[in-house]
């Protein structure tokens, strides 16, 4: 008798329920098109490069599964130029699959497209577009004890001071080395495997046609051949130039130098 006396549901509160229930649904319409929105951002200010998940040798060949995508910021694009990367107009991932490996990287290296060309000798290498090759002579007692075509480097110089001692300056930063020595830095040992060059005086870079000209009167108003330090390729940070390029404190002694004061 209880359960037949009970009144039905009012409208009001089915009408609430139903508003909820589509309120609830606009809510969650909302908040996936924000996160699609967002990503939609984020990938329009970033890039995609590869780093390795295991180390290949000359004569192996690539697959696309050894490569894991890295999303990088749009302002790092110029540090990647010559990497494989997956944006309109750059090298995309797929045209390298099944190619040979001519050079030997390591696992977690971010991935070249330079590893895929053979080289034989320096007459195999060649600049990118609007780019110069530059030869710098290295201090032999300051070196790394070995170094590989593809690794990065900073460039040091010492300047005169006016102390007793040459004041060492940071002239450039994450500079990739394209060979080292009179040769491209891979050296084949006869049983397809690669070893890096110990012995060297000079080092061989890629930079901008201003920057090669800089370099060559940087050269003549240091006190002393360039010297080197091996950097991680993961590492893009430039904390003593703050961007790419030559330092700017390098420039105005030339600057200085130019203009005899």
């Amino acid at each position: 008798m209880n359960a037949a006396a009970q009144s039905p549901p009012r409208p009001n509160s089915t009408r609430l329920v139903i508003v909820a229930l589509v309120l609830a649904a606009l809510a969650v319409v909302a908040v996936n098109l924000y996160i699609a929105n967002i990503k939609k951002q984020l990938e329009e200010a970033s890039f995609t490069v590869y780093r390795l998940n295991r180390s290949l040798q000359p004569g192996e060949k690539f697959r696309a599964v050894y490569a894991v995508p890295t999303r990088m910021p749009l302002s790092y694009k110029e540090s990647f130029e010559g990497f494989v990367q997956d944006k309109e107009g750059s090298l995309s991932l797929s045209n390298f699959d099944g190619d040979t490996v001519y050079a030997s990287v390591g696992e977690g290296d971010f991935l070249r497209d330079r590893i895929f060309r053979e080289a034989t000798g320096d007459e195999a290498l060649r600049p990118g577009v609007g780019m110069r090759f530059v030869k710098l002579n290295i201090n032999p007692r300051n070196a790394p004890g070995s170094l590989m075509q593809g690794e990065v480097v900073d460039v040091l110089a010492p300047f005169a001071s006016p102390g007793r001692v040459p004041e060492v300056m940071v002239v450039m930063e994450n500079v990739k080395v394209v060979a080292v020595g009179s040769r491209v830095a891979q050296i084949d040992t006869g049983d397809s495997r690669t070893k890096p060059v110990t012995n060297y005086h000079n080092i061989t870079i890629e930079v901008e046609p201003q920057e090669a000209v800089d370099l060559a009167m940087i050269e003549e108003l240091s006190t002393g051949d360039f010297q080197i330090v091996i950097r991680n390729q993961a590492d893009l940070g430039h904390p003593f130039t703050g961007k790419g390029g030559i330092n700017d404190k390098v420039l105005e002694l030339l600057a200085k130098a130019r203009s005899g004061s």
